[in-house]
């Protein structure tokens, strides 16, 4: 009579385990944990403008004649100043273009600066980029700054400046301030 162990059984059987994949594919295997930590990779600068442009012009709507050429050069301006921005930040590095969140992000960013096309409406919005191609790790910063870029573009510039003057009366606080006056 065979009496096999418990321990002697997960052996056999791991050393029978197998797997399959096909191209790009990840897999992991293990006889008991499984640590990973997710790390996406992503496109150089040069490569990211085509496949913002493409993103772009599949996902707009469709608008006649000098509307679309207006829109879709108004989105040619906000990829041209995120990048430049991105470079500035951090020379080396890459974009997570292969991120569906970010393409729908950079999307955003676009489709609003392409409807209202604002100066300061573009710094924000490519402040808000810069910081979300940062955000490494899957997690609510991510989401923060995905939903940030979205109600970005649907806010006046009287609005922004009414938020700044209360983040000012609400977030700062003046320590050790003594007015210094002059006699004339």
């Amino acid at each position: 009579m065979l009496v096999i162990t418990a321990v002697e059984q997960g052996r056999r059987m791991a050393n029978k385990a197998s797997q399959e994949g096909g191209d790009n594919s990840f897999l992991l295997q293990a006889g008991r944990d499984v640590h990973y930590h997710f790390h996406m990779e992503g496109v150089p600068y040069d490569q990211m403008r085509p496949i913002a442009e493409e993103l772009f012009s599949g996902n707009f709507e469709r608008l006649p004649g000098t509307a679309r050429d207006e829109a879709h050069a108004r989105a040619g301006e906000i990829l041209e100043a995120f990048i430049g921005r991105l470079r500035s930040v951090n020379p080396g590095g890459v974009v997570p273009a292969g991120d569906p969140g970010f393409q729908l992000d950079l999307f955003s960013a676009q489709r609003g600066y392409a409807r209202r096309g604002e100066g300061v409406l573009k710094d924000v919005l490519v402040d808000l980029l810069v910081r979300r191609a940062a955000a490494e790790e899957p997690g609510l910063m991510q989401l923060v700054l995905g939903e940030a870029l979205d109600v970005a573009s649907r806010l006046t510039e009287a609005e922004y400046h009414i938020l700044s003057f209360i983040f000012l009366l609400r977030g700062v606080q003046h320590t050790d301030y003594q007015p210094q006056f002059s006699a004339l």
